[in-house]
């Protein structure tokens, strides 16, 4: 604790190292999760044998967007 030990810039000293320590990166939970992986799935064969929906947002308000999602 501060009370037992402490030293001019201790705290620049230890955001250094935090910084710098991988595994204290990867355990890192401020961060926020990462993605999924993409998972690929089989192409249909004919129209309308799949449908999917993604969403996204929030998304900026535009004069004009358009998002287009197809299964080829």
């Amino acid at each position: 604790t501060r009370e037992l030990c402490w030293w001019p810039r201790l705290d620049d000293r230890v955001q250094s190292a935090v910084a710098s320590c991988t595994t204290c990166q990867m355990k890192d939970k401020s961060a926020g999760a990462a993605p999924a992986p993409l998972q690929p799935g089989d192409l249909p064969k004919r129209p309308g044998e799949k449908v999917a929906l993604d969403t996204v947002g929030p998304v900026e308000t535009a004069a004009c967007s358009w998002t287009f999602v197809g299964w080829y």
